[in-house]
């Protein structure tokens, strides 16, 4: 154990890797969209901490490497999810492939029980709104588990690591895992309490829709309120190529687009009290049982109306544009609320509800800059929506990372 403890200032020193790591996960959270793509970025930095405390070890047996490279392992089981973790294993797996010696398939078993414990630990505590600093503690207590590991060691190695190593480093874990854990917690639970205060908001103050929690709720309480079958479908309006526009131009032209629509879609259907729009820029609309008889007809004026006049922005920009509009007829507030889910849902992850659409015809418009004839093709529809706002569409993921 000695030798052990005269190295501690070396593992203390690495803890400011990990340090760094909780305070990078509300960072990376809040400026990347998509969950998956912030949970694979994270996982690699996660790695990259474990592949970089397996350069500070103390070696006392050839090739087998006491260090802490457990300890962003298992946080990334405890907080990326499935795409977080395992971007993170594959990093610290090849790290200790490449390290090599008797003790990497003792190392490679370790660091796959510390991201099972975490994970099994994510699982049993998610569902709790406050995790304290007693779940803290339990998770120090699971991922130390990974010390068993070292019963495949070679007997010499086996014997000196549960005399000399096993109680400092299950010290340390208990030390580090709890606090680098309650950082991390209060990240996400902060960046959960910015989503209930985004969705608290009426209005979205680019664009002038209503937020789509308070869109939700209105439509909702509406619903309840009205005699049934007065609000009898939506109306959802897709811009074609909008995250071509938005990567093109920027966010605030988008922004201004947007609005100038809002003010047409009024004109079409008058003063419409409740217009939402979702997170990745598509138009709800409710309709009520006179609307939806004349449908078709509601879907040219819509069309006509958006696509038949180009939106002057600044610079002297004239911006026509082509949309998508698809109807649905929803006959009961269970549908209504079914639909609702998956039109607000995070698009990564999100199930493609089955609009009913109007027979395919010739699209009238594209995208046309009068500056320039055709500066580039039409970007292909599948595009991943840009970049959005960050603190309304993250509560989902970060309440339950799977």
């Amino acid at each position: 154990m000695a030798l052990l403890l005269q190295n501690l200032t070396d593992f203390i020193g690495s803890l400011s890797i990990i340090v760094v790591l909780s305070v990078a996960y509300g960072a990376v959270h809040r400026q990347i969209a998509s969950g998956h793509t912030a949970q694979i970025i994270l996982g690699l930095m996660f790695g990259l901490a474990s592949f970089l405390e397996m350069h500070n070890p103390l070696s006392a047996w050839d090739g087998v490497l006491i260090d802490m490279r457990n300890v962003p392992v298992a946080l990334a089981g405890a907080f990326l999810g499935r795409w977080g973790l395992g971007s993170c294993l594959i990093l610290a797996i090849c790290g200790r492939m490449y390290a090599g010696g008797t003790g990497a398939t003792s190392g490679i078993l370790a660091m796959l029980i510390a991201a099972g414990m975490g994970r099994l630990w994510h699982h049993l505590t998610i569902a709790y709104a406050r995790r304290g600093l007693l779940m803290m503690l339990g998770l120090g207590v699971m991922m130390s588990l990974h010390i068993l590991a070292a019963t495949i060691l070679p007997v010499q190695a086996f014997l000196w690591f549960y005399r000399e190593a096993a109680i400092p480093i299950v010290t340390l874990n208990m030390l580090v895992v709890p606090l680098t854990a309650w950082i991390i917690e209060r990240e996400r639970r902060m960046i959960l309490y910015e989503s209930k205060l985004r969705d608290a908001g009426t209005t979205d103050p680019d664009t002038g829709f209503l937020t789509w929690g308070c869109f939700a709720r209105d439509l909702g309480l509406q619903m309840a309120a009205a005699p049934p079958g007065q609000i009898a479908g939506l109306a959802v309006i897709r811009v074609q190529h909008q995250p071509w526009l938005i990567r093109q131009w920027g966010e605030r032209l988008s922004n201004m687009m947007l609005g100038g629509l809002l003010l047409r879609v009024n004109k079409v259907l008058g003063e419409t009290p409740l217009i939402g729009l979702t997170t990745d820029h598509r138009i709800v609309v409710p309709l009520t049982a006179i609307e939806m008889q004349r449908r078709s007809a509601l879907v040219d004026d819509l069309e006509h109306a958006i696509a038949g006049e180009g939106f002057n922005l600044p610079g002297g920009l004239l911006l026509r544009v082509g949309v998508n509009v698809s109807v649905r007829r929803v006959s009961s507030y269970k549908e209504m609320e079914v639909l609702l889910t998956q039109l607000g849902a995070d698009p990564a992850t999100r199930t493609k509800p089955s609009l009913s659409k109007k027979p395919a015809r010739k699209q009238r418009g594209h995208w046309r800059i009068s500056r320039k004839r055709h500066p580039e093709p039409d970007p292909p529809t599948h595009l991943t929506a840009a970049k959005r706002d960050v603190l309304f569409d993250k509560a989902a993921l970060l309440m339950s990372t799977r």
